[in-house]
């Protein structure tokens, strides 16, 4: 299992270097549907960290809020990722610069697979196609009411895209 991060600054990497840089809002997207695949596909996720279901669909909070600051632009360029840590001498900051060797080759070709498919659709469809989805609709009145938190269930998702092969349009 790899950090969603790490999966995220791999999507931005391949839309920035193919000249079609994308949103936070379609990153959130991608990051959705690729894990939606490796749930169905190989019966674990591909990254740790959960999905929220927040009023446009999943978001991985942490991702959200690394590229917030790029609103709804297109990302341009990877953030440096930079963490802190205490230690007996003080404050240190750390980068933590994304290595396309931490991900296989095997897993690489997935999802230049996936990122592909999902290009062909614009943010909003996207979104769209997210609130089809049986998790997002059941607790649709709690998101658009401000409700936080609400995490989806990976294996609910993975029954959701065993049903429905229509959904999976990575």
């Amino acid at each position: 299992m790899f950090s969603a991060m790490d999966i995220a600054d791999f999507i931005l990497q391949n839309r920035i270097d193919a000249g079609m840089p994308i949103s936070n809002l379609e990153l959130q997207k991608y990051l959705y549907f690729v894990n939606a695949r490796f749930l169905f596909e190989r019966n674990e996720p591909l990254f740790e960290e959960p999905l929220e279901k927040w009023k446009f669909g999943p978001v991985v909070s942490d991702v959200y809020h690394e590229y917030k600051n790029s609103q709804a632009n297109k990302i341009t360029e990877l953030s440096s990722h930079e963490s802190v840590e205490i230690t007996d001498e003080g404050i240190l900051f750390n980068a933590n610069e994304f290595d396309i060797n931490s991900i296989p080759l095997d897993v690489q070709s997935i999802l230049n697979e996936s990122i592909e498919h999902l290009s062909t659709f614009n943010p909003f469809e996207l979104v769209e196609e997210t609130h089809k989805h049986t998790e997002w609709r059941n607790d649709e009145a709690k998101i658009m009411n401000g409700e936080q938190h609400l995490v989806y269930d990976a294996e609910l998702m993975r029954k959701y895209f065993i049903e429905h092969e229509e959904a999976r349009i990575w």
